[in-house]
């Protein structure tokens, strides 16, 4: 009886002690397994971190390409338009200069001068307003140190008009008009016809 109880006295000491060894395992197994889950976990926060940070990088290079890509296109926007505005001023000019420029050839007496934008303005309108009153200028002879003065040559006439450069074109023209229906119905013959003063005419 003596044996007995001591080999089951045993049997419960070595259980015991088996026992131990699996809680041991056990617990070794739990903290192997928990340190491996939080290096893992460390890994996959690292990994999320560098793509939200390459996610970031990306975003702003994106952003850098468009901005630059709107500056591109705003220069050359502009560009073309000072571009076409440069040569629509140069076609403004031109047009300017040929509204400005007679038809009819001008004799300058003045040599080396050159005739002033007045003068031309002048000369173009005269020319129109001719027109307008039936008959056609010839040529204009710009009379040496006669400044503000003009010697009108007209078609099939032969008396010359000496007009101010300070009266209405269109109201010398009208005088001249007047003054070749007053000299053919009277049948007068004369070298030149002065218009310059306003309401009077000289015929010499």
């Amino acid at each position: 009886m003596r044996k007995t109880g001591g080999k089951k006295a045993q049997e419960e000491a070595d259980r015991k002690v088996t026992r131990r060894r699996r809680v041991s395992d056990d617990s070794f197994t739990v903290g192997r397994t928990i340190a491996g889950a939080s290096h893992r976990s460390h890994s996959m926060t690292m990994e999320r971190q560098a793509l939200r940070k390459k996610r970031k990088w990306r975003a702003i290079a994106f952003s850098f390409l468009i901005l630059a890509l709107i500056v591109a296109i705003t220069l050359i926007v502009v560009s073309a338009v000072a571009e076409i505005e440069r040569v629509r001023n140069e076609e403004n000019a031109v047009r300017e200069r040929q509204a400005t420029l007679p038809t009819v050839p001008v004799i300058d007496e003045n040599a080396g001068g050159e005739l002033s934008s007045r003068t031309r303005e002048f000369i173009v309108h005269l020319e129109s307003d001719a027109k307008d009153y039936g008959f056609e200028i010839d040529h204009i002879v710009v009379p040496f140190q006669k400044a503000r003065q003009l010697f009108v040559f007209v078609k099939e006439r032969e008396e010359y008009y000496k007009v101010s450069l300070d009266r209405s074109s269109a109201m010398q023209a009208e005088d001249m008009g007047r003054m070749m229906s007053f000299l053919d119905e009277n049948g007068v013959k004369c070298s030149y016809v002065d218009l310059r003063v306003e309401g009077r005419a000289y015929y010499k």
